[in-house]
């Protein structure tokens, strides 16, 4: 099965608790001990939610560079409304505009980077 055919959220938490492992797995034991008799399980957003009080980004610098790599992974109409994006994440990361210029050219396209020296 591949992931982006499930998309009903039980089958989704039942998915996600076979992957975790460890703390992860303990922590979440309520949702399995429900997935087993059968219960409901409620929403994939709750579940998420309920993840992310014990296993959030503990890094705020690192949880910004992924947002980063998520907006240079994505297409854009025009590159304002990329730098609109990228510079609401950029001065989150404490990174110098050197490396944020070299974070850009490795993950855009060679479009983007053109537009940034011409």
């Amino acid at each position: 099965m591949r992931w982006n055919e499930i998309n009903d959220d039980e089958h989704k938490i039942t998915m996600a608790l076979l992957h975790l492992e460890g703390g992860a797995f303990t922590y979440m034991s309520e949702y399995a001990t429900k997935a087993a008799a059968w219960q409901a399980l409620g929403t994939w957003e709750d579940f998420v939610d309920m993840l992310k009080v014990n296993y959030r980004t503990l890094d705020p610098d690192k949880d910004a560079q992924q947002h980063l790599k998520e907006i240079c992974a994505k297409t854009y109409p025009t590159m304002v409304s990329f730098a609109e994006q990228f510079c609401q994440w950029a001065t989150k990361t404490n990174l110098g505009h050197t490396a944020l210029i070299g974070y850009i050219a490795e993950h855009c396209s060679k479009d983007v980077r053109q537009a940034m020296v011409t």
